[in-house]
This record gives structure tokens, sequence and C-alpha cells, in this order.
């Protein structure tokens, strides 16, 4: 403050009732609101292919835009998709629940052996890591991630309509 005399602070004294505090931290913000189904403030567009607060992946390229519900990520593991001109594979880790999306070119890919792999449409093993997929032998070279985020579904679904919602591979 001293520096920047002006700057404004949060406070959590809102002079509401409303506990700015997540039930499972204590440093978290809010804390009751991933518990109830409501949301704080009216959500104008809404869809009903989805509950207001389920939890989304999403992700946008060139105008377009698609949303991958987490609990059907977490059952899949693997998804092959296509979104606008870009091809992309999102990939769940089933131990951590964490959820990732990767240029895949030309590629088709299906889970490997492990959490950290993944096995290419001609049987070539890529090993998954935070800032791409790196093939494990060969001429191929390693596939950048692309950029996504967890969202609740009435969030983007309001500032993105046209939305492509993912419901599941037909298998």
């Amino acid at each position: 403050m001293d520096q920047n005399p002006e700057t404004g602070v949060l406070s959590l004294d809102t002079g509401f009732s409303f506990e700015y505090l997540h039930p499972n931290d204590e440093d978290a913000t809010p804390r009751d609101y991933f518990n109830f189904p409501d949301v704080l403030f009216p959500a104008f567009l809404t869809d009903s292919r989805r509950a207001k607060k389920d939890r989304v992946f999403a992700v946008r390229f060139l105008g377009a835009s698609s949303a991958y519900p987490i609990d059907v990520l977490q059952e899949e593991l693997v998804v092959n998709d296509t979104v606008g001109p870009q091809s992309l594979v999102i990939i769940t880790n089933p131990i951590s629940k964490a959820v990732r999306a990767y240029d895949r070119g030309a590629h088709t890919f299906k889970p490997g052996s492990s959490a950290a792999e993944l096995i290419d449409e001609s049987g070539l093993i890529w090993r998954i890591t935070e800032i791409g997929l790196e093939p494990n032998r060969g001429s191929e070279s390693i596939v950048e991630r692309l950029p996504g985020h967890d969202a609740f579904w009435f969030g983007w679904f309001a500032a993105n309509p046209q939305t492509k919602l993912y419901s599941g591979s037909d298998k």
C-alpha cells in the first residue's frame, strides 16, 4: 500500500450475510456456492441440456465453441473432436481428474497403459505432459497443448449461446 496508496483492497466484510469461504478451505471463496444448485445472480440466458452449475471443460477456436461435461470426460478419459477448424484431443486424468486439451493434428488417440500415456492410430505411444504430447519414438514432433478452462454450464452458455455441447461418444 505504501507504493500504491490509491489501490483498492478487497475485503470479506461486505455487509452481506453470504459466506465467501469454501467449505474445504477457509481461505477460498465462496463457502457454500459449490454446495447448492442455485446461482447467486440471475442467469437470463440459460439452457436446460445440463444443470446450471454442472462443470464443463470449455474451448473456443475462431468463433466456434464447445463444452464438455466433466462427468462425461471422467467416464471417457480421451475424447477426439474438432471445434471449428481445430482438431483436438481432450484428456482427463483418472486420478487427479485434471482435464487438458491438445492439438491432435491428423491423429486419433486412445488411452494408454497408464494415465500418463496415449496411443495413436498406428500404435505409437505418446507421453502426456503439461506442455504437450511427446512421441516416444519415430519422426513425430511434440503436439502442443491448447487453451481451455473449467466453467459452470450456465456461465459458459450465457457467454457462448451457439456452443456445441458434447454428449459422449457413440461407441
